[in-house]
C-alpha cells in the first residue's frame, strides 16, 4: 500500500474518482447523489452529503480514513460531532465488522475504496500533496470556577462519558458475541495507543470461542501462549530480555502444537517501546486470566470479582479481589513486567466496570448494577496522561489536584477534550459550560 495521507482520499471522494457501481461493505447498493461540502474545520471531513443506500435517501456527513480502525484510533467513537456520519469511507477495510459504531450507538455504512478507484493512485498523490498542519490551542474552560463548580461539572461530564461507553458496548453486542466483546476489549486495552489495533487483530483473528474449543481439545497453557506469539510474527520481534534459548523453546512449542497454523500479518509499533509495554509481555501478562476462564467462561470468571457480601461491596474490598485476576503467576516473565495496579485500574474504569453494568442491566440485577456504579464513581484517579496534562495548562492548582482525586473526574476531562478541545470548538464549549452550571 502506498504511504499517503487522508487528504489524498479527500480529493478522490470530492472529485468522484470512483467506479460507477458501488456497494458498501455490508453489501448494500450505494449511489452518491451529492458528495457533500469539504469541511476545512474540525469534525467530519464532508458535510451535508446526500447518498442513496438500498433505495433509501440519506442526508448527513461523510468521514474518510485510510483504514477502518482509524475511527477508533482517532477517538471518533467518543465524539458526538460524528453522530451525523452516514458513511465511513476508507481506503482499506481492516475490521471484521460490517458497520462503524458511532458515539450514540448507531451504525454507519462503510465504503472501501481500494478496489474501486478509476485513476492511477500515484499520479493523484503527486498532484495533491498534503500540506495541512495542526495549530496548538489551550483550553480555558475551567477558568473562574470554584471547587464546588469544578467538581460538579467534572462529575456531570464524566457520567456522560461512562454512559456513552455503555451505549457503544451495547451496540457492539448486536454485532459480536458477548464473550468475544469482553475478550477483545481486554486485548485492545493492553495494546495502549501504539498497538491497540494490533492486539485487536490477534483477538479477532483467534477469537475466544476458538481458543475455548482448543482448550476443550487439550490445548495447554504454554501452547496457547505459543499460538499468540507464533501466529502474530512476534517471534521475530521479541525484546532483548528474551534469550535465544527461550525464543527457540517457544518456537518449538508453536511448531509442535496442532491447533492453529494461521499466520497474521501484523505491523507492530515497537519503536522506543518500554520492555514492560511490549506486546509479547502483554500477551503473557493476560495469559493466566484467559486460560483460567476456560474452566467456565470469561464472563463468569470476571463476575467472581463481584461476588462480595451485599453490605461490604466497597471499593477497597473490590480492588483486593479484582487485582487477583490480573496476578499473573507465570514464571515466564519477571515480577517487574507483570500488570501493575495502575494499568489494572485503567482497565477497570474503561472496560470491566462498564461491561459488567451492561451484564447487570441485561439480567435485571439492580443491586449489582447499583453497587458497580458506586465503585466506578468512587474509583481513585490515575497519574496524568498527555490529554490531562494538556488540559491542566488552563487550570488552577486546586483543580489539578481535584482531577487526580477521582477517575470519574478524569473521564470528565476526556469527555471535554474529545468533544470540544480536540477540535477547537471553543464557542460550543463555552455554551456547554454555561448550560451545565445553570442545570446544576
Amino acid at each position: 500500500m502506498i504511504d499517503f495521507s487522508e487528504k489524498f482520499l479527500y480529493h478522490i471522494w470530492d472529485a468522484g474518482h470512483l467506479q460507477n457501481e458501488l456497494k458498501t461493505v455490508s453489501g448494500k447498493k450505494l449511489t452518491i447523489k451529492y458528495h457533500g461540502r469539504w469541511n476545512t474545520g474540525k469534525g467530519p471531513d464532508f458535510i451535508n452529503s446526500i447518498l442513496e443506500i438500498d433505495d433509501q435517501v440519506l442526508r448527513g456527513d461523510v468521514e474518510i480514513h485510510l483504514r477502518t480502525y482509524d475511527w477508533i484510533q482517532h477517538s471518533h467513537q467518543e465524539d458526538s460531532n460524528f453522530n451525523k456520519v452516514i458513511l465511513h469511507v476508507v481506503f482499506q477495510h481492516n475490521n471484521n465488522c460490517e458497520y462503524t459504531i458511532k458515539e450514540d450507538g448507531t451504525l454507519a455504512e462503510i465504503l472501501e475504496l481500494k478496489d474501486i478507484l478509476d485513476m492511477n493512485i500515484t499520479k493523484l498523490l503527486q498532484k495533491y500533496p498534503d500540506t495541512y498542519l495542526e495549530k496548538e490551542h489551550l483550553c480555558d474552560f475551567f477558568s473562574g470556577m470554584d471547587v464546588s463548580q469544578t467538581e460538579k461539572i467534572l462529575q456531570f461530564l464524566g457520567t456522560r462519558r461512562i454512559d456513552k461507553k455503555i451505549s457503544r458496548f451495547k451496540a457492539e453486542t448486536e454485532l459480536i458475541d458477548w464473550e468475544q466483546l469482553l475478550f477483545q476489549s481486554l486485548f485492545e486495552s493492553l495494546g495502549y495507543s501504539k498497538n491497540k489495533f494490533q492486539m485487536w487483530q490477534i483477538a479477532t483473528g483467534i477469537p475466544y470461542k476458538k481458543l475455548h474449543e482448543f482448550y476443550r481439545n487439550g490445548m495447554s497453557y504454554e501452547e496457547m501462549i505459543s499460538i499468540w506469539l507464533g501466529s502474530s510474527s512476534l517471534f521475530d520481534h521479541l525484546p532483548k530480555t528474551f534469550s535465544r534459548d527461550f525464543i527457540s523453546k517457544w518456537k518449538n512449542k508453536y511448531a509442535d502444537q496442532n491447533y492453529l497454523t494461521n499466520y497474521f500479518e501484523i505491523n507492530w509499533n515497537l519503536f522506543r517501546l518500554r520492555p514492560s509495554n511490549h506486546p509479547a509481555i502483554r500477551l503473557i501478562q493476560i495469559s493466566d486470566l484467559i486460560y483460567s476462564s476456560f474452566e467456565t467462561s470469561l464472563e463468569k470468571y470476571l463476575l467472581k470479582t463481584f461476588s462480595l457480601p451485599k453490605d461490604n461491596f466497597d471499593l477497597k474490598t473490590f480492588k483486593k479481589k479484582y487485582y487477583q485476576i490480573f496476578d499473573c503467576n507465570s514464571d515466564i516473565i519477571s515480577d517487574k513486567y507483570k500488570i501493575g495496579k495502575q494499568r489494572s485500574d485503567t482497565i477497570a474504569v474503561n472496560i470491566i466496570l462498564p461491561l459488567m453494568i451492561i451484564f447487570a442491566q441485561k439480567n435485571s440485577f439492580f443491586q449489582l448494577e447499583k453497587s458497580i456504579k458506586e465503585i466506578l464513581f468512587s474509583y481513585s484517579g490515575n497519574p496524568s496522561n498527555a490529554i490531562i496534562k494538556h488540559m491542566e495548562t488552563g487550570m488552577e492548582y486546586f483543580q489539578k489536584k481535584l482531577i487526580r482525586k477521582k477517575a470519574i473526574y478524569q473521564q470528565g476531562v476526556f469527555e471535554l477534550y474529545h468533544n470540544y478541545c480536540e477540535h477547537h470548538i471553543c464557542e460550543n464549549c463555552s455554551r456547554l459550560k454555561k448550560e451545565i452550571l445553570e442545570e446544576l
